[in-house]
């Protein structure tokens, strides 16, 4: 038991679970990795909820600056990302790290995170189309506060690459997709920045 409990402090052993957990995608999970896998995305949950609440007060009143005709849709878009990210908030003050959970359990937290963090990330990224701004400066902060969104998010590459994916696109592609569309320098400079991330 000792010998458990030392590795599970150590951080390198921490660090080298994290890797073998995110390289076993082939692999089924044992009960334990899921445990683990959820304990670092709960490590992570007041980062990445602080950062959408900030990011989406941030962009709200951005957005009511530039586009002031827009107010009710602001308005809902930010009440439905501050639900959803206390709704998430919630399975990071359900799960205790130090509690033994059953297997449905863990696969429901983890079905959980997956789907909260997937609909706050679908919101995020229907900025790029609901409520992009015609202006420049606008557009530019509004990309790079997509990409701290997805940094904030990349502990989710733990559960699965599959997964980050999926939320790499749900992200980027709408503001790229409308960034491209403008055609002008700027803007494709913009979408190309983007694309390489």
């Amino acid at each position: 038991m000792s010998t458990q409990y030392s590795v599970r402090n150590n951080p390198r052993a921490n660090n080298y679970n994290m890797k073998l957990l995110a390289n076993s995608e082939l692999r089924p999970l044992t009960v334990h990795q899921v445990h683990e896998q959820i304990t670092f995305l709960n490590r992570y949950g007041s980062i990445y909820l602080w950062s959408n609440l900030i990011g989406a007060t941030f962009f709200a009143v951005l957005s009511l600056v530039a586009e002031a005709e827009s107010v009710l849709l602001i308005g809902i878009w930010y009440v439905a990302i501050l639900a959803i990210n206390a709704l998430r908030w919630m399975i990071d003050l359900e799960f205790k790290p130090t509690h033994s959970y059953a297997s449905y359990q863990l696969d429901s937290m983890l079905s959980r995170y997956v789907m909260y963090t997937t609909l706050i990330n679908t919101l995020w990224g229907a900025t790029g189309l609901l409520l992009f701004s015609s202006e420049i400066g606008v557009q530019a902060t509004h990309a790079v506060l997509l990409a701290v969104i997805l940094m904030a998010t990349l502990p989710l590459l733990m559960i699965s690459r599959h997964y980050m994916y999926i939320q790499i696109a749900i992200l980027l592609v709408p503001i790229i997709l409308s960034l491209s569309i403008v055609g002008e320098v700027g803007q494709s400079a913009l979408a190309v920045a983007l694309l390489l991330i």
